[in-house]
């Protein structure tokens, strides 16, 4: 296992942990750089294609009304009618692109997201109720569905995920915020391909506010491994049953100010085009 690949899965984790909800992680989760949001998705499909290589692109699903775990219908959207809702928008006055196909491919995937979540499985983790807790998130991602993925040069990578209904929107974030209050800091140390990882991680909440996200939360991780420090900013919010996550792997993390700018931006052009 090189370098890359090893920072890579070490990020999957702490993003699982995170309740980013699919090791993108998003999932989102390519080796720590100080490059732009676009060259961070380029990294992440390189990267967890070396894992699981995309052999076809994701086929989308026909529009229809699901049944939602509360009992009212939700419509369900395809990986089109996701990157429509973004195409055209701007996160602080920037441009929202697309993010290589192949991302949004492995995002969709679940072998990805297993074998992170074995490895969790099997790894030490200190305290041990934030391993608990993180397993318990983990259940709940939604692995399989509809993705659509956009950033920008300066810009953190967006991910739009379409759930079942909204109360499975409300039921990851409260995932999501009680993993982040069992994880302020912690240890893990984990083996991947007969290789020990060892890395330690601070958690901080952020403040966040959205007029139109029905919910935001936001958590800035830090993960320290091999002696090099690697900050991870996130948010998540909903609108209805459309999962919002905002993901930084910037050497600077993101401020609260700035991260409530873009989850509120990207929210108001879910919540035009749903």
């Amino acid at each position: 296992m090189n370098t890359r690949s090893t920072k890579f899965l070490a990020l999957s984790a702490v993003t699982l942990m995170a309740m980013s909800a699919c090791s993108s992680k998003e999932s989102a989760t390519p080796a720590a750089s100080p490059s732009s949001s676009s060259s961070a998705a380029g990294n992440a499909a390189s990267s967890e294609a070396s894992t699981s290589p995309e052999a076809t692109a994701a086929a989308s699903s026909e529009t229809s009304s699901t049944e939602g775990s509360g009992g009212a219908a939700a419509k369900s959207y395809t990986d089109a009618q996701l990157a429509a809702m973004l195409k055209g928008a701007k996160a602080k006055g920037i441009a929202l692109e697309p993010a290589p196909a192949s991302l949004t491919n492995q995002l969709k995937k679940t072998d990805a997201t297993q074998q992170i979540v074995k490895a969790m499985q099997q790894a030490t983790v200190n305290p041990a109720e934030c391993k608990t807790a993180s397993l318990e998130a983990a259940k709940l991602a939604p692995v399989g569905t509809s993705v659509a993925v956009s950033g920008a040069e300066k810009l953190p990578l967006v991910v739009l995920r379409s759930l079942k209904s909204s109360d499975d929107a409300v039921k990851l974030m409260e995932a999501q915020k009680k993993t982040s209050k069992a994880c302020k800091s912690y240890s893990m140390t984990m083996t991947a391909q007969g290789k020990k990882i060892s890395m330690k991680a601070v958690t901080k909440d952020l403040k966040l506010d959205s007029a139109t996200s029905q919910d935001e939360s936001g958590q800035l991780t830090t993960l320290t491994m091999d002696g090099q420090t690697m900050p991870t900013t996130t948010a998540f919010g909903h609108v209805d049953n459309v999962l919002i996550q905002v993901t930084s792997l910037s050497k600077t993390p993101v401020s609260e100010s700035d991260l409530s700018t873009i989850l509120e931006d990207v929210a108001k052009a879910v919540d035009a085009k749903k």
